[in-house]
């Protein structure tokens, strides 16, 4: 016996995305794709929702076999070993190393 998409996606009540949402969603993601545009940020801005909850629509998709193409992209991560200090631990809260250059801007001078 067949089954409709519809039929077979059927997330619980408390987690279900409108299926009409989650289709646009794929349609607004591919279209991204097709012309290199950050495909998450084009799903967020055009069903005027946030990026992470454009992540979610387009995990659920990927999910439930309508959208096998998605690629969510990890978060980037700090880099481990800080660029302005090497040989220690990136903190990117933590005052830069760096030298003062003359002929530079200066405030105080």
């Amino acid at each position: 016996m067949s089954h409709s998409i519809r039929e077979q996606y059927q997330p619980a009540e408390e987690e279900r995305a409108p299926l009409d949402s989650l289709y646009a969603a794929i349609a607004v993601y591919r279209v991204a794709t097709a012309i290199s545009y950050p495909p998450i940020k084009l799903v967020a801005d055009t069903l005027k929702t946030s990026q992470s909850t454009a992540t979610r629509l387009m995990t659920r998709a990927r999910d439930a076999g309508l959208a096998p193409e998605v690629r969510i992209q990890e978060p980037r991560r700090a880099p481990a070993v800080d660029p302005h200090n090497p040989g220690r631990t990136y903190e990117p809260s933590a005052p830069q190393g760096r030298p003062s250059q003359r002929g530079g801007p200066s405030i105080g001078r």
